[in-house]
């Protein structure tokens, strides 16, 4: 076994260190949860989790990623689809 860390390795850690912080900062009230950059956020972390998992491949990590990822797609088309609706809604300025 190799005592250091590869580069998908080092790439998953980011990950991972993405989602602790998101979900501290969600957590503590720091970010919206509800706005676009926390599934945008979180969806490009699980990206790097999966990177490192293709190079040593854990099923069930791969599959909490892959319903992290269905989450964060949901948030993000929530969001674009709820701001579609609101700018549909608002009467023409003259």
């Amino acid at each position: 076994m190799d005592s250091y860390a590869s580069f998908p390795d080092l790439v998953g850690y980011v990950g991972s260190a993405i989602i602790v912080a998101l979900y501290f900062l969600n957590i503590s009230g720091r970010i919206d949860a509800k706005g676009l950059l926390y599934p945008c956020a979180n969806l490009a972390a699980c990206v790097l989790v999966v990177f490192s998992l293709l190079h040593r491949f854990n099923p069930p990590s791969f599959v909490i990623e892959v319903f992290w990822s269905a989450v964060s797609l949901y948030g993000i088309v929530s969001y674009v689809m709820k701001r579609r609706v609101n700018r549909t809604s608002e009467p023409d300025s003259l």
